[in-house]
């Protein structure tokens, strides 16, 4: 019967260890069982049958203890199956440090991610805002107070409009508070006056065929949105910078993947870098999403922007804000009405904005970028596009294919059916 490998708590079904474990108050949680080693289902007397091995005096490797023997023999083994009633959650043994992950072998990249001096940090963006010299003597200029700052924290995040904050800001009782606005114009206008992060820019694109609507393009500096989540302080110990293998012993003969920094692209990227360079894998996300239901039905392409330094259990939790809105792809009405052609001209606009927008980023790839990470350290930074979630259209979309053809390998519809192989697209 399934277990907890930690705590040894029986479930039904397999399906249920991983639902216990994914849960964040759950006393076993821990990102790093993802991959889940075959652990033995042990009674709570059973012995542990363990093989002693030995560390390897090496810089880059950190101690490894003893793992348990899996070269069981085929005949059961007696007291190693156990029913519900055997194991309690107050009697259950604690898992054996012997098999805990942070006890792996783990080989680093050598010579990379060297840092050369240190810069700004994203508190100190703070002290070069115009506004620096005021927030000395009151630091929640330019609001009066606390009590002035819950309020206006209060109006932002709630769902109310701008007439419907007008009239609450009309009332007796709030002309009694000491606010340091009366209107909601005044205060999205000193919300703006903050510290912000990259600035939204406007362009209208000029295209050789006709629209019946101007084609706009709302975006950010793509460089910017990537110093910005490497700079992030609440990343600062949810980082990493060296690419690495782990293995589950000094044999290396079991390789271990959690981290992309893990993975053997990682690896392959760092030795084209520059001795010393730092990777910075970039991620982008995309899906077609309406943006208006009511006035006109628009839609358009928003693509999300986050890096693979950070880790996975992190960046993909919504409170973490590790993705940013990078731009919004339009998707224009063509005058043309053959369906195919409009595909094919909306196709074109897709890739010729990205290529606008990722332009920074590959500049940086080839040249790289100074950055200064969590602490302030300044790292030379390369930005390759190591990831591009999306569904199956989106898929198509960026590969330049259409119908159903695959969009990673040459196969179409028509080969489901036949057993032989075919060749992989390149990148």
């Amino acid at each position: 019967m399934p277990n907890c490998p930690r705590c040894l708590t029986h479930f039904s079904s397999e399906r249920g260890v991983k639902f216990y474990l994914s849960q964040p108050l759950c006393p076993c949680h821990n990102n790093n069982y993802a991959f889940a080693l075959e652990v033995p289902h042990l009674p709570a007397n059973a012995p542990c049958d363990v093989r002693q091995t030995h560390a390897v005096d090496s810089p880059m490797c950190s101690p490894s203890p003893g793992l348990p023997n899996f070269d069981l023999p085929d005949e059961p083994l007696v007291g190693f199956v156990a029913d519900e009633a055997d194991v309690e959650i107050d009697d259950a043994p604690p898992f054996p440090e012997e098999w805990h992950p942070h006890l792996w072998v783990t080989d680093y990249f050598g010579a990379a991610s060297t840092t050369y001096g240190t810069g700004d940090t994203f508190l100190s963006w703070f002290d070069k805002d115009q506004y620096s010299e005021r927030q000395r003597s009151n630091p929640y200029y330019p609001f009066a107070s606390l009590k002035d700052w819950m309020e206006v924290d209060f109006l932002s995040k709630s769902r109310l409009s701008m007439a419907l904050i007008d009239d609450c800001l009309s009332m007796d009782v709030m002309k009694d508070l000491p606010l340091s606005f009366h209107t909601a114009r005044d205060l999205h206008t000193r919300i703006e006056s903050l510290p912000s992060g990259p600035c939204w820019s406007y362009r209208t694109h000029t295209l050789d065929h006709e629209m019946k609507d101007p084609v706009c393009l709302y975006y950010r500096n793509a460089l910017d949105c990537v110093k910005l989540l490497f700079n992030h302080p609440l990343f600062a110990d949810k980082m990493e910078f060296v690419p690495y293998r782990q293995f589950t012993s000094v044999e290396r003969d079991v390789r271990i993947y959690t981290e992309w920094m893990s993975s053997d692209g990682a690896w392959e990227l760092q030795e084209k870098i520059p001795i010393g360079g730092t990777l910075c894998g970039v991620i982008l996300s995309s899906d077609k999403t309406n943006i208006t239901n009511v006035s006109g039905g628009k839609a358009a392409y928003p693509l999300l922007l986050s890096i693979a330094n950070i880790k996975m259990h992190t960046r993909n939790k919504v409170s973490a804000h590790a993705f940013l809105l990078l731009v919004l792809l339009p998707i224009p009405e063509c005058v043309e009405e053959s369906t195919r052609i409009c595909s094919v001209l909306n196709a074109r606009l897709y890739h010729h904005c990205l290529d606008i927008i990722l332009q920074l980023l590959k500049d940086a790839m080839r040249h790289g970028c100074t950055m200064p990470d969590p602490l302030g350290n300044l790292r030379y930074c390369f930005t390759p596009l190591i990831s591009f979630i999306a569904d199956m259209p989106e898929a198509c979309l960026v590969a330049c294919v259409r119908g159903k053809t695959s969009p990673v390998t040459m196969a179409s519809h028509k080969d489901g059916t036949h057993s032989d192989t075919h060749h992989v697209l390149p990148p």
